[in-house]
């Protein structure tokens, strides 16, 4: 929610990170002590599908487009 994401914009801002790097560089532990546990937990999964998507990207766009199909 609104509460969460303006905590974690604070976290970004303080250490000198993008929001993406701030859920990036945390892990589900340390952003569950700054926000609630299941908005860490999504966020956590986010960026684990985010990050599957580049590997798939860059074996070849084939296997991207193939990703979205199953």
């Amino acid at each position: 929610g609104k509460t969460s994401i303006e905590k974690l914009q604070k976290l970004a801002h303080e250490k000198g990170y993008s929001l993406y790097q701030a859920i990036e560089r945390y892990n589900e532990d340390e952003l569950a002590s700054i926000i609630n546990k299941k908005a860490a937990s999504i966020l956590k999964s986010l960026i684990v599908t985010i990050h599957e998507l580049q590997n798939e990207t860059a074996k070849s766009l084939y296997n991207f487009v193939s990703f979205f199909e199953e």
